[in-house]
C-alpha cells in the first residue's frame, strides 16, 4: 500500500519585502514584545564571534539534553567548530552584564537562510526575539530572500506557535510512507509493539520504538 501523508510543516519569511512590511505582519503580541525587548536589548546585542562560537560550543550539548534532543544533534566538537566557522554564517547573540546568555545561527546560500539554532542558558531564554529581528535585519542587508524557520517535531509542536507569530508563509511537508511486503512489515512492528496499521509518525513504525529506546538510554 502506498500513501501521501503530510507529517509536518515549515514556515518560510519572505525577506524581499520592506522591513515595515515584515514587521506589521508579527501578530499584535508578537510586535507588541519586540517593541519593548528590542527598547531593552539592542545595546546588548553582540556580533563578537569568538566569544559566540566559544558560548555555543561550549553549552551546546547541556541545551540539546535539557531540550531532549534526539540523538541525531549530538554532533562531535569538531563538527560544531566547523559549523560556527563556516564563512556563511551570521551568529548573533546577547551579552549581559558582561556574560554571554544567548546565541542564534543563520547559516545562509545567495537563495535562503535557515534559523538554525538558539542556544541558551536560562537566563538568556528571553532574547530569542530580539535575535531573530537582528537576524533578519542582517540578512536583508545581504539580500538573501528568505528565511527558513523549520518547524517543530510534528505539526502541532507548541514550538510552530512561536514560528507562526512572526506570520511566515506555511509549507507542508508530505512523505511517502510505502509498505512492499505487508507479511514482513507486519511481524516487524508486532515484535515492536506498534500498531502496523497506522502511518502516524516516524515511519516504518517498528523503528520508532528503536529510535525512544536509544533516546532513553
Amino acid at each position: 500500500s502506498a500513501e501521501a501523508y503530510v507529517y509536518n510543516e515549515v514556515f518560510i519569511q519572505d525577506l524581499s519585502r520592506p522591513i515595515e512590511e515584515i514587521f506589521t505582519g508579527f501578530s499584535k503580541n508578537r510586535k507588541r514584545y519586540l517593541k519593548q525587548s528590542w527598547m531593552k536589548n539592542e545595546g546588548k546585542i553582540t556580533l563578537d564571534r569568538e566569544k559566540l562560537a566559544k558560548f555555543f560550543i561550549e553549552n551546546y550539548h547541556a541545551f540539546m539534553k535539557r531540550c531532549n534532543a534526539s540523538s541525531a544533534y549530538d554532533f562531535s566538537y569538531d563538527t560544531l567548530s566547523a559549523l560556527v566557522n563556516t564563512e556563511n554564517l551570521i551568529i548573533t547573540g546577547i551579552e549581559d552584564e558582561g556574560s554571554i546568555v544567548a546565541v542564534s545561527l543563520f547559516p545562509y546560500t545567495s537563495y535562503m537562510s535557515n534559523y538554525l539554532f538558539n542556544i541558551h542558558c536560562d537566563s538568556g531564554r528571553a532574547f530569542s526575539t530580539s535575535l531573530i529581528w537582528q537576524g533578519i535585519i542582517m540578512l536583508k542587508e545581504l539580500e538573501i530572500p528568505y528565511l527558513d524557520y523549520g518547524g517543530g517535531h510534528f505539526q502541532d509542536d507548541p514550538r510552530n506557535q512561536f514560528k507562526k507569530s512572526f506570520h511566515p508563509d506555511k509549507f507542508l511537508l508530505t512523505g511517502l510512507k510505502q509498505v512492499y511486503d505487508v507479511r514482513v512489515y507486519e511481524a516487524l512492528c508486532r515484535e515492536a509493539s506498534i500498531d502496523p496499521d497506522t502511518r502516524i509518525g516516524y515511519f516504518p513504525g517498528y523503528h520508532a520504538f528503536n529510535r525512544l529506546a536509544a533516546q532513553l538510554e
